[in-house]
């Protein structure tokens, strides 16, 4: 392993899945609370309207954009903000949005107090437009659109304005226009500042991979801390996506292992409950957001829904029954390996007989919908999503995947894009009767 490879893993494998949306599964517990869009009734008479405010996104080269967004207040933001303060959000966002439309970076003059940080937020979007260059897809945008959501407001002493807010988004994607690309409660956080009469940027943070990686590394948050880390670190980041985005390439050439299995996989019923549950959660089982990420529950639920039944025999067992874990035979508790990314690896690599049939860590690009992937840092794995679509070039050939997944909620949003560079596959054959 390079040095390279070691110091990513040791910053950054755990604290990847930690936001984004993109919360992880390390720990066996793992929901997500959905950020409300809905204003209190004072606040709905204090602005005299439904607590929104819509912007359509023009650029500063002149070209009308793809899309359009408006923000919302949630019930604990407390305060409302002038109509100058919400514009400057919106138009950090529509910026950011039109950017992505054709991979042409957007100026955000006049929007940030502080150079630096303006160049910090070009250095994010950058981020996002090398990542998706790369891919063998086309991840230019159709169109878009975005509500944000301002959970939290916080006025400081110093006369700054402190903002928690969350995303939900709808992005559709060249390569498929058609389908619509869906994030839930991405989180954000501003700060506002008054400069010379009027208001500012002094900083925003997305939480992409690598403000994770310096988020580990810093132990916190503090854009003028690490603003110019982060841009020494995106090269970094990139080349190591690249590497994996290669690596799954040139595993085209291996052949998948022969699996058997007595019962089929129900794609079809999986892939219907897949849907149901991205954005909420089923109230029958627990809901570990809060615990370490939502992700291999969901997951679980989603093989159960499609025939899998829980495994309470042997050494390697797959269940949940209720809460308490039980690693041991028997129709009690819950293992490991429902809700832990990497337990749940282990199980499908190393089940026999009764249960789970499936090839761990199959040929990447011969998923079907009702998959799993897995996802991490240099084999340290941090999160598990359902295969929802294929992506497809002209020829038919597979060079993406469409997923679905619990913290960060997503739906047909394409694998390569969520921020892991290293992304595995559990081809599900069915399940055997022993």
């Amino acid at each position: 392993m390079n040095n390279r490879r070691k110091k990513w893993r040791s910053l950054a494998a755990v604290c990847l899945a930690c936001a984004l949306g993109f919360v992880g599964c390390k720990a066996e517990d793992g929901g997500k609370e959905a950020a409300s869009e809905a204003l209190s009734d004072s606040m709905k008479e204090e602005t005299g309207n439904s607590g929104e405010m819509a912007s359509d996104a023009g650029t500063d080269t002149g070209k009308r954009a793809r899309g359009s967004g408006k923000l919302e207040y949630g019930p604990g933001a407390g305060q409302v903000l002038s109509q100058e303060q919400e514009k400057l959000l919106l138009d950090y966002m529509n910026i950011y949005f039109a950017s992505l439309e054709d991979f042409e970076p957007r100026r955000m003059d006049g929007l940030f107090a502080d150079k630096e940080q303006e160049e910090l937020a070009q250095e994010a979007v950058g981020l996002q437009i090398s990542l998706r260059k790369m891919q063998k897809a086309d991840y230019t945008l159709a169109s878009w659109s975005y509500v944000l959501t301002l959970d939290e407001i916080s006025p400081q002493e110093d006369g700054t304005i402190h903002i928690r807010a969350s995303e939900d988004s709808i992005q559709n994607f060249s390569q498929n226009p058609d389908t619509d690309s869906r994030r839930y409660g991405s989180p954000h956080q501003f700060v506002l500042g008054e400069k010379s009469g009027s208001w500012k940027l002094e900083s925003h943070i997305s939480f992409d991979p690598v403000w994770l990686m310096l988020w580990s590394e810093k132990g916190g948050l503090d854009a003028e801390d690490v603003a110019r880390e982060y841009a020494d670190a995106v090269p970094e980041y990139l080349e190591y996506a690249e590497e994996a985005l290669s690596d799954r390439e040139e595993d085209r050439e291996r052949e998948a292992e022969a699996v058997e299995a007595q019962e089929p996989y129900d794609r079809q019923a999986a892939l219907r409950y897949a849907r149901r549950y991205v954005q909420d959660r089923n109230g029958e089982w627990e809901d570990y957001g809060s615990r370490g990420g939502n992700c291999q529950n969901y997951a679980s639920q989603v093989l159960h829904a499609g025939g899998i039944p829980m495994d309470i025999y042997g050494d390697a067992v797959w269940k949940w029954y209720w809460d308490e874990v039980s690693n041991v035979p028997g129709a009690r508790g819950r293992s490991s390996s429902w809700t832990g990314v990497d337990e749940f690896m282990a199980y499908a690599s190393e089940n026999t007989g009764y249960g789970l049939a499936a090839e761990m860590d199959a040929p990447y690009y011969d998923g079907e919908p009702g998959d799993l992937l897995h996802m991490g840092m240099d084999g340290d794995w941090g999160h598990t999503v359902v295969v929802s679509a294929l992506v497809t070039d002209e020829s038919g050939r597979t060079v993406d995947y469409l997923v679905d997944s619990n913290t960060g909620d997503l739906s047909d949003y394409p694998a390569s894009l969520y921020g892991y560079p290293e992304i595995v596959l559990t081809k599900i054959a069915g399940w055997n009767e022993g």
